[in-house]
C-alpha cells in the first residue's frame, strides 16, 4: 500500500454461480486429538461481553474468538515440536508442545505475562488475541489497548510494543514485507458511528429503519493497518504507517497481499472508505465530494452524459440484484423533483425501454425472458429529496430455453449498472444445494 492508497471494487463475477453445486465432501480420515487438564488459573483466559458491547457487529467481531494459536517450533535451535499457545486467566501466555504419535501435550509452560494486565479495565476490555508473524516472531494484542511483538525463539522476549491504543483484535495475517522486512498487521474494533471522524458513507450505503426512515449506521467496524519498519542495521523496529478504514457490518474477510504488501483484500457486509492514513493528510483533510448525480431527466449532451451513454461511467446508472424467479433494477440517482408522470417504463417478454421525460436511458434486451404482466415499477421517495425508480421483473421461468435461473447481465450489452449478490439468492441456491444433495 504505496503512497496514497484507494479502494478498488470487485464485482461478483455471475459466470461462478453454479446451483447444481453439490458442496465439498468430508474427509473421513481420523484427525489426532489432544487433552491436557488445567488448573482453574491456567485455564484460557475469556473476557465476557459487557453491556456496552452488545451491538451485532460486536458480537460478529469479538464474540466468536479462538483462544488457542498453533505455532510451528522456532526455526533458530533446530529442534522441537509444533506447539500450541494460550493466554490464561493471570495473563501468562503458556506454550505447550505437541507431538505426532501422542495423545497428550508433552507439557505446558508460562513463557511470558503480559504487561498491566491485572489492572487491565473492568469495562471495554477484550480479549487477549494472538498473531504468528514467523515461526520466531508473534504478535500479541492485549485487548486493552497495547501491541507487542515477540523473539520467540530460544526466549520469549519483547522487540517492540506500542500503546495507547484503543481497544481491539488481530484480524486475518500478519505479513512481513519481502524487500524491506517491514511488518504488516491488521486491527479491528467497533465504535459508534458519531464517534468517527472524516467517515462519509458512499452513496446508496444508508439503510431504512423498522419505522421506514432512511438513515446511518449506528456502529462501524473500524480496520487499522499497522506498519512497523525495521532498521536493517539493529534490527530495531518502529511504526511507520498507520492507515484506518471505517464501514457499516461485520468484516468476513481480510488478508494483506503476501510479499509485496502493497494491497488489502477484503470481504465485507459493507462499503469500506479510507478514514486517515498518516503518510498522506488527503484522507483527513478531505470532505464529502458531493455525489455525482447522472443527467437523466433531460436530453443534455454534455460530456458525462455521452460517457454514461457510452458505458464508461464512474458511477453505475442503476444497481440490479436477482433471486431465482426475479430481478430487481433500481435506479439511484434521479432528480428530486421528478414525478411518476415524468417516468415510461414498457416490458415485453425479452425486452425493456425506460424513458424519463423525452430521454430513453435505458433500452435493450434482457438478460432472459419475464413475464411482463407481472412485472412492474415504482417511485420510492427514501428521504433527504432521494427518488429511487424501482423496476422488478418476474422471470418466465428457471429453465432453459424459456429464461435461465442466474442471469449473467440484466440488459445484454450494457456496462452501466453494477450487479448486486441478493442474500435472497444466496439462500434459494443453498436451499436447492441442500435438496439436490438429498
Amino acid at each position: 500500500m504505496e503512497e496514497s492508497a484507494s479502494v478498488v471494487t470487485l464485482n461478483v463475477d455471475s459466470d461462478l454461480l453454479n446451483p447444481k453445486f453439490e458442496g465439498y465432501k468430508l474427509s473421513l480420515q481420523k484427525l489426532s486429538t489432544y487433552t491436557q487438564p488445567l488448573e482453574e488459573t491456567s485455564a484460557p483466559d475469556q473476557v465476557p461481553l459487557d453491556e456496552t458491547l452488545f451491538a451485532f457487529a460486536h458480537l460478529r467481531s469479538h464474540f466468536l474468538h479462538n483462544h488457542l494459536l498453533l505455532a510451528p517450533a522456532p526455526q533458530d535451535t533446530g529442534e522441537g515440536n509444533d506447539a500450541v499457545l494460550f493466554v490464561d486467566r493471570e495473563g501468562r501466555l503458556n506454550r505447550t508442545e505437541l507431538k505426532a504419535g501422542e495423545t497428550t501435550p508433552l507439557s505446558v509452560d508460562p513463557v511470558w505475562t503480559v504487561p498491566r494486565f491485572s489492572s487491565r479495565p473492568a469495562s471495554g476490555s477484550l480479549n487477549v488475541s494472538l498473531a504468528q508473524v514467523s515461526p520466531d516472531l508473534l504478535l500479541v494484542n492485549d485487548g486493552f489497548g497495547g501491541v507487542y511483538l515477540l523473539d520467540c525463539g530460544r526466549d520469549f522476549k519483547v522487540v517492540h510494543s506500542v500503546s495507547g491504543n484503543k481497544p481491539s483484535v488481530f484480524l486475518g495475517n500478519p505479513q512481513l514485507e519481502s524487500k524491506t522486512g517491514a511488518l504488516h498487521f491488521l486491527l479491528l474494533r467497533v465504535e459508534e458511528s458519531k464517534n468517527v471522524s472524516h467517515y462519509h458513507p458512499p452513496p446508496g450505503t444508508r439503510h431504512k429503519g423498522g419505522d421506514g426512515e432512511t438513515r446511518s449506521h449506528s456502529y462501524l467496524t473500524i480496520l487499522e493497518l499497522h506498519v512497523w519498519s525495521k532498521d536493517a542495521a539493529s534490527g530495531v523496529y518502529a511504526e511507520e504507517r498507520v492507515v484506518v478504514l471505517a464501514g457499516p457490518g461485520s468484516v468476513e474477510f481480510a488478508e494483506i497481499e503476501v510479499g509485496s504488501c502493497l494491497g488489502l483484500v477484503l470481504a465485507s457486509q459493507g462499503d469500506f472508505v479510507f478514514l486517515t492514513d498518516s503518510r498522506d493528510n488527503w484522507f483527513s483533510e478531505r470532505k464529502s465530494p458531493p455525489p455525482k448525480k447522472r443527467n437523466v431527466a433531460n436530453g443534455g449532451s454534455d460530456k458525462s452524459s455521452e460517457a454514461a451513454a457510452a458505458g464508461d461511467a464512474s458511477e453505475p446508472l442503476y444497481v440490479w440484484s436477482q433471486t431465482l424467479s426475479a430481478l430487481t433494477l433500481r435506479f439511484l440517482s434521479l432528480p428530486a423533483a421528478v414525478n411518476k408522470e415524468d417516468i415510461t417504463v414498457n416490458f415485453s417478454k425479452d425486452s425493456i425501454k425506460a424513458s424519463f421525460g423525452s430521454t430513453i436511458s435505458l433500452e435493450g434486451k434482457l438478460g432472459g425472458k419475464i413475464e411482463p404482466d407481472n412485472s412492474t415499477w415504482t417511485l420510492v421517495r427514501e428521504g433527504e429529496g432521494k427518488c429511487v425508480l424501482e423496476i422488478s421483473l418476474s422471470k418466465a421461468s428457471a429453465e432453459p430455453p424459456d429464461g435461465a435461473a442466474i442471469w449473467k447481465e440484466a440488459v445484454q450489452g450494457d456496462k452501466r449498472g453494477k450487479a448486486e449478490l441478493d442474500l435472497a439468492l444466496e439462500e434459494e441456491l443453498n436451499a436447492e444445494i441442500v435438496e439436490q444433495s438429498e
